[in-house]
């Protein structure tokens, strides 16, 4: 199916969910050109639950935030094999408070899941353009962020929350201010489970068995630009001889 074009006042561009007895299933769709006053221009997730698989979300705008998936008040997202590109939280100019371009998970309880995906193209007005976590929990395992751009830290991951990465690739993002990929602050943790290809000295975790990029290389010797490579949603394949390879 396809959810396309539609606007709100409030909250939620194309899909808004809106209490704890919600469960919606999106799967094989399209979310593109929503807009949103308020959060989460593609879809809002207000204390529901919301399986995304196989879907395409791109091209969305909220003007405070989450561009693409805005996830709130104890709801949970479950995201697997789905593409996020290229939605915008803010007006395309610095402004504050307008945090998560791609995706926006906040509050206590308010779980987000990401499996098999992409994350790529999202700017935010503030931080964490890919992905902005609050007081709440993020799950990414196989996992692709990269090319966003925050217009004041953290393109890739902004986390005041639980932040685990396991088998996926943070790099190649950018940010008006340092650092580029990663940010965690107040001691909220942002945990690498191993496996994973980093952006070197750009704030991400780095464990024993993590390998690092410089920022600069990501799209000359580790990935393709996002394109169809045969599946559901574009994706950025591994160029030959790339180090993410096994």
């Amino acid at each position: 199916s396809t959810i396309a074009g539609n606007h709100t006042d409030g909250d939620g561009g194309g899909l808004k969910t809106s209490n704890d007895d919600t469960a919606v299933s999106i799967n094989n769709s399209l979310i593109s050109g929503n807009t949103a006053k308020g959060q989460g221009g593609g879809i809002a997730n207000d204390g529901g639950s919301i399986s995304v698989s196989h879907t395409t979300v791109k091209d969305n705008t909220a003007l405070l935030g989450g561009g693409g998936i805005y996830n709130y008040t104890a709801g949970t997202a479950v995201i697997h094999n789905t593409t996020i590109n290229n939605n915008e939280a803010g007006a395309g100019f610095f402004n504050g408070n307008k945090f998560g371009g791609g995706i926006k998970n906040v509050g206590s309880g308010s779980y987000v899941e990401i499996v098999n995906s992409t994350i790529s193209g999202n700017v935010a007005a503030d931080d964490g353009a890919g992905l902005y976590n609050n007081t709440s929990t993020i799950d990414l395992l196989h996992v692709t962020i990269v090319d966003n751009h925050a217009l004041s830290e953290a393109g890739g991951i902004d986390n005041f929350g639980t932040v685990n990465v396991e088998n996926s690739i943070v790099a190649g993002n950018t940010a008006v201010s340092s650092p580029a990929d990663c940010r965690s602050l107040y001691g909220w943790p942002l945990i690498s489970n191993g496996h994973n290809l980093f952006g070197s000295g750009t704030g991400c975790p780095v464990s024993s068995t993590d390998l690092t990029v410089a920022p600069t290389d990501i799209f000359t010797t580790v990935l393709a630009p996002l394109s169809d490579n045969g599946g559901p949603t574009q994706t950025h394949a591994l160029i030959a001889g790339s180090p993410a390879i096994d």
